[in-house]
């Protein structure tokens, strides 16, 4: 059974192990932008630059490995030349040389600019020394139970007791091949065609065409877009042995992946940036639950508590997209109690506040359990954090562009 995480005790502890965290970095080399509905402003360049800030707090701090959660450039890159987007991925890269191995996940924008093919076999960048891949980094195969495994999903065990699986979830999806945009640069011939119409099936508007999300109902049913995708059946399967076989070995899991898995874990619950498949995911999750899921995709942060399981659900917000000056990454570490605690740069910040807190200090302890079902009531298993009321886990009110998470 899971207890509440005192932060005086989350603060004693060492923890096991360090993983930095950013999502949706898409970084192009371009001016500012905006998004395709023109409602919300696209930093790229200041993006770059709170990746590179984020690569030297990593190393500084020592941490185990890096997580990118995925979209890692921008799909306008494919725009231009495939030069151009071999430029900015290189450019990116290029900070990680001599510090920690990275976690790449594949996000769709990854798909935008590169195949499947070559996004898992890697692709090697002049001034890199580590191919870019989505893969496992061989730097952390090493308790890994299936160490040859070159797909997008798998998994990792950076100490005894924890366990850490990374999600495909464009693994049916209309863009699953990759190689460009849909309906851009590649046509229906290059698509998927049974996710194209498993995603047409329920989307009254032409997938394929910019206005693909006009008039969707509220709520799950607009989940169904053409950048969204599914766990295919050989990785539920996959999915639901490794949590089984977690349980049984006592370890506590951390669950990674770009699209997002619960429908309060989207920006304002809206469902946009959901799974397809998100039932059958949650329904593996709550059989035998992690400690934390932690997604990208959505831009703006986002956190729930699962209340069938306990499970805390984080979506952190994109660095293209923060205030300007603002940040978006953060470091997670592994207690010793099973908890997993996060801290940022701006020490949980919202952009809306002048408020901040030292840096690197801890944001937020979570519990997770050992046991699967019956655990606490969700209201029990709530986020420790210094900054009390100032942490946008903690308030509703956490202002217009949180740093990375808010209820």
């Amino acid at each position: 059974m899971s207890t509440i995480v005192q932060e005086s005790s989350a603060r004693a502890a060492e923890p096991l192990f360090r993983f930095g965290l950013i999502a949706d970095v898409q970084y192009a080399d371009r001016e500012d932008g905006h998004n395709f509905s023109r409602t919300v402003e696209r930093r790229y360049r200041q993006s770059r630059k709170i990746w590179e800030a984020a690569c030297r707090w990593w190393t500084e701090e020592g941490v185990d490995f890096v997580a990118q959660l995925g979209d890692f450039i921008d799909g306008v890159n494919r725009e231009a030349p495939r030069a151009e987007a071999e430029r900015a991925l290189a450019a990116l890269l290029r900070p990680l040389e001599g510090g920690p191995p990275a976690v790449h996940l594949l996000g769709n924008h990854e798909l935008y600019n590169f195949s499947r093919e070559e996004l898992e076999a890697g692709i090697s960048l002049p001034g890199v020394s580590t191919p870019f891949s989505v893969v496992a980094p061989r730097a952390l195969q090493s308790r890994s139970r299936s160490p040859h495994h070159r797909r997008a999903f798998f998994d990792l065990s950076p100490c005894p007791g924890w366990r850490v699986l990374v999600l495909d979830p464009y693994d049916i999806s209309v863009v699953s091949r990759g190689g460009g945009r849909p309906g851009v640069e590649v046509g229906p011939e290059g698509l998927d065609a049974a996710a194209v119409a498993m995603c047409q099936a329920r989307n009254p508007n032409d997938i394929l065409a910019g206005d693909f999300a006009r008039g969707l109902p509220e709520g799950p049913p607009s989940r169904w877009l053409p950048f969204n995708g599914a766990l295919g059946a050989e990785q539920l399967r996959w999915l639901r042995e490794s949590l089984r076989q977690s349980h049984e070995d006592g370890e506590q899991v951390v669950v990674l992946s770009h699209v997002v898995l619960h429908p309060a874990a989207t920006s304002d619950s809206n469902c946009v940036a959901l799974l397809w498949n998100y039932e059958e995911a949650l329904s593996l999750l709550r059989e035998y639950p992690p400690v934390a899921v932690l997604c990208g995709h959505a831009h703006r942060g986002a956190h729930t508590v699962d209340e069938a399981s306990g499970t805390h659900h984080l979506t952190l917000a994109s660095p293209l997209e923060v205030a300007e000056g603002g940040d978006a990454s953060a470091i997670a570490e592994a207690m010793p109690d099973g908890s997993l605690r996060l801290s940022s740069p701006w020490a949980c910040r919202s952009q809306g506040s002048g408020a901040a807190a030292p840096s690197g200090a801890p944001c937020c302890a979570w519990t997770g359990a050992r046991s699967p079902l019956p655990r606490e009531p969700a209201a029990a298993q709530r986020a420790v954090c210094s900054w009390g009321e100032a942490c946008p886990l903690a308030t509703e009110d956490a202002g217009p562009e949180p740093l990375f998470a808010v209820p």
